[in-house]
């Protein structure tokens, strides 16, 4: 009997969960994982920070409100400096231009005296009269210091109360004085506006440091340059 071997073929069977699509789905799997994860961990990061960046949010506005207010407050100053600034010539520009007036009229009732000491009884007294009585209604007008009044104010509104609060005893012709004095005025400047002579001015000083209980000049100087 004649025998023939056998051949035999053997087949490898690679298991299932080792094939090519089983490592694609593996891989699939592990990359929603992986998104999953980071995207957990996103979520637990923003809302463990969400109370820090809320605050840090909060900080940088209020921080930013600061800065405008403090901006709004320096353009205020600065436009209340130039304001100021303004409103100081133009009392200058207000003083110049009473003081001028005061002098022309002095001048004129100089004149007229003159005339009617020269001329007598040639110079009729009826117009004497009349042209004294309208230079004395310029030189007393309060329209002048109307206007003076109201643009100083503006630079220290309160300036008056405070001194009448200081010293209730002044009168308002002593507070005019005492703006004047605000405004360092030369004594003869002072004289003319107020149509006395600076002897006058030196008196109505005085009566005011009495009433202040202020011994010199210079103390009252220095006390009326403190109010504003």
């Amino acid at each position: 009997m004649n025998t023939y071997p056998i051949e035999t073929e053997l087949y490898t069977v690679s298991p299932v969960f080792t094939s090519v699509w089983a490592l694609l789905i593996y891989a699939v799997l592990l990359a929603l994982m992986i998104i999953i994860g980071v995207r957990y961990y996103a979520s637990y990061k923003l809302k463990e920070d969400m109370p820090n960046y809320a605050e840090k949010r909060i900080a940088k506005y209020k921080a930013e409100i600061e800065r405008q207010k403090e901006m709004i407050t320096r353009l205020q100053n600065e436009k209340r400096e130039i304001e100021i600034e303004h409103k100081h010539k133009e009392i200058a520009n207000i003083v110049m231009m009473m003081v001028r007036k005061c002098e022309a009229l002095r001048i004129l009732k100089k004149e007229l005296d003159r005339q009617k000491e020269a001329l007598r009884n040639e110079y009729p007294s009826k117009c004497y009269n009349k042209l004294a009585e309208i230079i004395k209604q310029h030189m007393e007008s309060e329209d002048d210091w109307y206007t003076f009044q109201t643009n100083f104010n503006c630079i220290y509104p309160t300036f008056f109360d405070k001194l009448q609060e200081a010293c209730p005893e002044l009168t308002p012709y002593e507070l005019k004085v005492c703006a004047y004095l605000k405004l360092n005025l030369p004594l003869l400047d002072m004289s003319i506006l107020l149509d006395i002579s600076v002897r006058g001015v030196e008196m109505a000083r005085y009566r005011i440091r009495r009433k202040l209980g202020i011994h010199f000049d210079t103390e009252l100087m220095e006390f009326v340059a403190g109010f504003n």
